[in-house]
Parts: C-alpha cells; sequence; structure tokens
C-alpha cells in the first residue's frame, strides 16, 4: 500500500563545558529538534486485512464511486465496501513536531579531592500541531464518508528537574 507514511527531523545540538577557574567548572548542552511526520492510515490497513483477493482495485462501471472509481465489495455480495483506497487515499494525518532539551550546570570542587558540590538545572519542552484531513467519497451506498473535517490539536507539554548533588 502506497501511502504517506515519512517522518523527517533536523536536529541542531550545542555543547560548552569551562573550567572557569581551578575550583569552578561550567556547562551545558541544547539539542533543538524540528520534525514533520505523515502518519498511516491505521483503518486503511484493518480494511486491507479483510479486503476481497479477487476484487479489483478500481471499477471503471461503477459510475456513481466520486471522485474516484474504487470497487466496492458489496456489489460483489459482500457486506461492506472492504477496498482500503479510498480511507488511504483521502485521509490525510500530518504532525509538525518540535522539542528543545537543555541542560545546564555548575560544579564546585569546595575542597580538592575530598567535597563537590553540583547544581544542574534541566528543561524540556515539545510542541505537536496535528492536522488531520478526512476528504468526501462516495463509492457505494454504504461505503462512503459524506462529510469533509478538518480536525486541529495542538499540545504543549514541558517539564523542569533542578538536581543538586553534594559528593564526599
Amino acid at each position: 500500500m502506497n501511502m504517506d507514511n515519512s517522518y523527517e527531523r533536523l536536529n541542531l545540538r550545542a555543547k560548552m563545558d569551562i573550567k572557569a577557574t581551578n575550583w569552578l567548572t561550567v556547562g551545558g548542552n541544547l539539542i533543538f529538534s524540528n520534525a514533520l511526520k505523515y502518519n498511516e492510515q491505521n483503518a486503511a490497513w484493518n480494511e486491507a486485512y479483510f479486503a476481497v483477493p479477487i476484487m479489483p482495485v478500481y471499477d471503471e462501471s461503477n459510475t456513481a464511486a466520486d471522485p474516484t472509481n474504487y470497487s466496492n465489495a458489496q456489489d460483489l455480495g459482500y457486506r461492506a465496501g472492504q477496498n482500503p483506497f479510498p480511507t488511504m487515499d483521502f485521509n490525510i494525518d500530518r504532525m509538525k513536531i518540535k522539542k528543545l532539551l537543555s541542560n545546564f550546570y555548575l560544579e564546585f570542587n569546595l575542597l580538592p579531592k575530598t567535597l563537590n558540590f553540583k547544581t544542574s538545572y534541566n528543561y524540556s519542552y515539545t510542541d505537536i500541531d496535528e492536522r488531520i484531513i478526512n476528504l468526501p467519497w462516495f463509492i457505494g451506498n454504504s461505503f462512503q464518508n459524506p462529510n469533509a473535517t478538518i480536525t486541529r490539536n495542538r499540545s504543549n507539554y514541558n517539564n523542569h528537574i533542578w538536581d543538586n548533588v553534594l559528593t564526599f
């Protein structure tokens, strides 16, 4: 099944560690990720599993079908359309994903080779923008999607962690 199921991502990373003095080390790293993901249509895989093996994908005699003359298993006496191609071709599920991961730290050498203190701050942020488009199609009376819909979901997540460690 030739459906748009792709994932493209660009990552940028920066890292810095500086020995400021003989008793202080400063550092951090930052990762930015930008991704574009097209999800496969799981319903099409389910319909492909139950598809009729003798049924062709297209049926030119099905002139009522719109916008494409896909075959309908109901015309062969089955109870459902069982053709995965309308679901696959007329549904688009796209996600734009942006992530930021960061870590900054200070490390103090309070007593040489005896007592160290390290404080670190971690922050992560994720933004997901999902758009699902379902286009209308008609293959048969019980095998159709009469309404066009566009659904948009936007979600943001963030997480903060502050660690302090004293090592003796």
